[in-house]
């Protein structure tokens, strides 16, 4: 069992990103972390873990705190692991986006005894475990695509321009209008 755990120790430390375990409510208050998260977020794994500092309280964006919430539980509410895109603050104060997986865990994997994922009712799990990434770079890329072909659809459709794509054999791809 000790070499597994080292095993599994040496592969998260090689992870781009955060592995954790939560308790599924809004404020997703943390009860395992290990990975980049200095890196990542600017807080220690033992303070995100302690809750002091709070996932969903201080580092999830408040502009997304809503949405990722009900993302997470649309997701788990269809049996499906979730995905979703949001922005956090950073402990400096800067915002980064992040892409998330997790799915619902069983509370026996966290040593609850007899205690089932779903409550009596039906409602929520009440653990997610996932993966958490920084996509920041990959989102400002695609942005400064979008506002790339925004420029050149512009130019391209200025009625005063004459404008023409060629193919690589000379022909025309695609002319505007005028």
């Amino acid at each position: 069992a000790g070499h597994r755990k080292r095993r599994l120790e040496t592969l998260i430390s090689n992870l781009p990103g955060i592995v954790y375990r939560c308790r599924n409510e809004p404020s997703w208050p943390m009860e395992y972390v290990a990975g980049e998260t200095e890196a990542l977020v600017g807080y220690s794994s033992a303070a995100l873990e302690t809750n002091e500092v709070n996932w969903g309280k201080e580092v999830l964006h408040p502009d997304d705190r809503e949405r990722a919430w009900a993302e997470v539980q649309s997701a788990i509410d269809r049996g499906e692991p979730f995905e979703c895109t949001y922005r956090v603050v950073t402990a400096d104060g800067d915002v980064r986006w992040m892409w998330e997986r997790g799915r619902p865990i069983e509370d026996s994997k966290l040593g609850v005894e007899g205690v089932s994922n779903v409550d009596e009712d039906g409602g929520r799990a009440t653990a997610i475990e996932g993966f958490i990434t920084d996509v920041t770079d990959s989102k400002r890329r695609q942005r400064d695509l979008r506002r790339s072909e925004r420029r050149f659809r512009a130019i391209f459709d200025d009625p005063n321009l004459l404008v023409g794509l060629p193919d690589t054999d000379g022909s025309a791809e695609e002319i505007n209008q005028t």
